[in-house]
């Protein structure tokens, strides 16, 4: 697997996806504090997802890989982005 890939995709679906997604982790959150479990790393994905899928993006049919790095550029205005994240790259996984 190509793990460049699978970031791209990632994204790309929080993108498309974030509110929904921040919705369900907030009632599981709800669900976990009321049987007193902290609920610490499901409130981090919740965040996550809602600060992507709030992102205003409007995702064009760019080549894979291109849509994150729009999303990466709006989330990290202020860094310049070194690496470039392509599905060509050379990491990769055999997971």
């Amino acid at each position: 697997m190509n793990i460049n890939s699978k970031v791209a995709y990632n994204l790309e679906r929080m993108a498309s996806h974030g509110i929904r997604r921040s919705e369900e982790l907030s009632a599981v959150a709800n669900t976990l504090e009321s049987l007193e479990i902290d609920p610490k790393m499901t409130k981090s994905a919740l965040e996550w997802h809602d600060k992507i899928g709030k992102q205003s993006l409007i995702l064009t049919n760019e080549p894979k890989g291109g849509q994150a790095q729009s999303i990466l550029a709006a989330l990290y205005p202020q860094k310049p982005n070194k690496k470039e994240l392509t599905t060509h790259g050379s990491i990769s996984s055999s997971i």
